[in-house]
């Protein structure tokens, strides 16, 4: 039941949204990071709601910022618990 929740969400989150985030976490996120993950979040829900997010997550390195990919690792880690 979460997973499908979450994939509600995921269908209507916006550029903003994402930005909004990444504020409330202190992170920096530019214009291109924000699409990045705004496509990865609209096209790959179910990569990132599978055991291989964090493998998918790697593929991102080198696309987006160290201190980006530090916190989204971090909050995979937080937040995998509501994916099972």
């Amino acid at each position: 039941m979460n997973k499908n929740i979450i994939k509600m969400y995921a269908n209507k989150i916006t550029k903003e949204d994402i930005v909004n985030f990444a504020q409330k976490e202190n992170v920096n996120i530019t214009e291109n990071e924000t699409n990045i993950i705004l496509n990865a979040i609209k096209n790959d829900i179910d990569i990132l709601l599978s055991e291989n997010a964090i493998i998918y997550l790697e593929s991102y390195k080198g696309k987006i910022s160290d201190n980006l990919y530090k916190k989204l690792e971090d909050l995979y880690y937080k937040y995998e618990k509501f994916t099972k």
